[in-house]
């Protein structure tokens, strides 16, 4: 299925993008929608899954392929350089949301030039300590400890949750899908 048919099949649908550099962090979105029981399609390079759920979740680093998908959500996990952001931040739903990473000025820059509506979440890494390399982020819920040992998805884990947020996923739900994932 080719990206124009992907978007003509979310027609009506509440599309969600999801663009990393970090393969875990993909796995460990899936993981966490599976683990609570939430339907939603999921299409990536290598996978497809479409069982005409009223989300969809599209992974892709390449913007300008996407930009027929006009996503509602997106989630940024790596800010590299791309001639293409401007042409994603053109196609974002008016009133959708964009969770990134905090302090990207030249994506600040491009964000105070966007002519369309969308809420804004910029987040922070993700603190965390570490004992016999076992990994343990601190929330307002207290020390979570974590089965991963991916540092790079770790420092992500405060943008997923946010997203997550976003899919209607709460902490407490999110923390303890979290806290499954090896």
């Amino acid at each position: 299925m080719n990206l124009q048919e992907i978007a003509h099949y979310a027609e009506g649908k509440t599309k969600i993008l999801l663009s990393s550099a970090n393969h875990e962090v993909e796995k460990l979105i899936l993981h966490i929608i599976n683990f609570l029981g939430q339907d939603i399609d999921f299409v990536s390079k290598e996978t497809s899954v479409l069982n005409n759920n009223d989300f969809i979740l599209l992974s892709s680093e390449n913007f300008l392929e996407a930009q027929d998908f006009h996503p509602n959500i997106v989630l940024i996990t790596d800010i590299m350089p791309n001639p293409n952001i401007d042409i994603l931040l053109e196609n974002i739903v008016g009133g959708g949301i964009l969770v990134y990473p905090d302090n990207h000025i030249t994506l600040e820059l491009k964000l105070n030039k966007v002519d369309n509506f969308f809420r804004k979440l910029p987040f922070t890494k993700t603190s965390f300590t570490t004992t016999n390399d076992d990994f343990q982020i601190d929330t307002i819920l207290g020390e979570v400890p974590l089965m991963t040992k991916n540092k790079d998805l770790v420092e992500k884990i405060e943008g997923i949750r946010l997203f997550c947020q976003q899919l209607g996923i709460m902490e407490e739900e999110f923390y303890e899908a979290v806290m499954n994932f090896e």
